[in-house]
């Protein structure tokens, strides 16, 4: 199935350009539960990229139902995909460059 190639690729450039260009801190954990939780936001962004190939895959057989538009809604979602993917551990992520304490 190559069309899970789209959001598999997608995710590493997102995140870097989310994780490493964006103003936002990661709080607390060691560097091991930082790695971890990259790995868990990774599994939740293609569950959630199924789940609504799944769901608009029901509305027809179209490309853009099945492969576009989840790809969108997921980029989109990058930001709270991670904050739950960070969170199931127990670090942080915080806007700006200095997280409050």
């Amino acid at each position: 199935m190559p069309i899970w190639l789209i959001p598999i690729s997608l995710f590493w450039i997102l995140a870097a350009v989310y994780f490493g260009g964006f103003n936002i801190s990661i709080v607390g954990g060691s560097g091991f539960r930082q790695v971890l939780g990259l790995l868990v936001t990774y599994l939740l962004f293609l569950v959630a990229w199924g789940l609504l190939r799944w769901a608009l895959g029901h509305l027809g057989e179209n490309f853009l139902l099945k492969g576009v538009a989840p790809t969108l809604i997921t980029m989109l979602a990058l930001p709270l995909v991670g904050r739950a993917g960070f969170g199931v551990l127990g670090v942080r992520i915080h806007r700006g460059g200095a997280a409050a304490h």
